[in-house]
């Protein structure tokens, strides 16, 4: 990489900067650290800075919004973001492959004195594209459930009939993964329409980060 670091001090602020072009991904990133003019921001600076990547690591590519971390794969681009008080989204989409991560905040006001199943059924009972059976699941120490099941629809339906007449596996699978971090008092949901046999669910949920 070319990397240029830059160093700036006025009377309202302290900056360090950094910019380089990635030879791998031909991405060019830039990124500033501001402080106080008292504050002696370097070792912060250092620590952000050697922290960032610019493309994928092992297929997956980090994604956050403030503390909220998670991973897409790296064919999968984003579609779409919702930034609500209390509430974070984030859409991925891979042709017909979609992702949805998600994160609610004041999550004990959210569930009522209810557990996070009865929340993620209740959440999910009215869904058209999907259907599903539900199942308890431990997710990072915490109580939660996941939903399996399989795409429907009369593009889905259309597509099982197909490839069930030649022997395939039919249809799209569909899961999704719900818990309650109560550290941070938190929901999270991580859900996945993807190809038969794919399974990605599991190895999704477990790189979002939720009490650290």
């Amino acid at each position: 990489e070319a990397m240029y670091v830059v160093n700036a001090a006025m009377a309202t602020f302290t900056a360090q900067g950094i910019i380089w072009v990635c030879r791998t991904c031909g991405r060019t990133v830039i990124a500033q650290v501001l402080g106080a003019p008292w504050e002696r921001i370097e070792e912060l600076a250092r620590a952000v800075f050697t922290s960032m990547e610019d493309h994928a690591q092992e297929g997956f590519e980090t994604w956050a919004l403030f503390d909220f971390i998670c991973k897409a794969p790296k064919d999968y681009a984003l579609e779409g973001q919702k930034l609500l008080a209390g509430y974070l989204e984030l859409n991925f989409k891979h042709g017909k492959r979609r992702l949805k991560f998600t994160r609610w905040g004041l999550a004990e006001r959210i569930l009522q004195g209810e557990g996070v199943a009865h929340w993620a059924e209740l959440e999910n009972v009215k869904r058209r594209d999907a259907s599903w059976e539900s199942q308890p699941r431990e997710v990072h120490g915490h109580a939660g459930i996941e939903l399996r099941g399989r795409a429907k629809g009369v593009p889905a339906r259309l597509q099982r009939v197909f490839r069930g007449a030649l022997g395939l596996v039919a249809g799209d699978e569909f899961g999704l993964a719900a818990w309650h971090c109560p550290q941070v008092n938190r929901l999270y949901t991580v859900e996945a329409l993807y190809q038969p046999g794919a399974d990605m669910l599991g190895q999704l949920v477990s790189e979002v980060q939720c009490h650290g």
